[in-house]
């Protein structure tokens, strides 16, 4: 929760995103540099979508979703390879 209040808005991902990936940083969420998109992660983005259009939190979906695109594209420009959030990524989105 801590990165998305940071970041804020969506139009703010790619800088935050790129300028972190750059320096080395981490993003949460993907410190394991998963292959492939696990199926726990994959039940939590779902529940987290559903969730989101349910209760009206669907700021904190969006932000996470762009957060997610937007560290693909930059990995692989910097490393030549895929990566995928684990199952954390989308914890926070779920609980707001």
């Amino acid at each position: 929760m801590k990165m998305l209040l940071e970041i804020k808005e969506e139009d703010q991902v790619k800088t935050w995103v790129s300028e972190r990936l750059q320096k080395g940083g981490k993003i949460m969420g993907w410190a394991c540099g998963l292959s492939n998109r696990g199926p726990r992660a994959t039940i939590l983005r779902a529940i987290c979508e559903k969730l989101s259009k349910r209760v009206g939190g669907q700021h904190w979906f969006r932000l996470s979703k762009a957060i997610e695109t937007t560290t693909k594209e930059e990995f692989r420009k910097l490393k030549g390879k895929e990566i995928y959030p684990n199952v954390d990524f989308y914890s926070a989105s779920v609980t707001t």
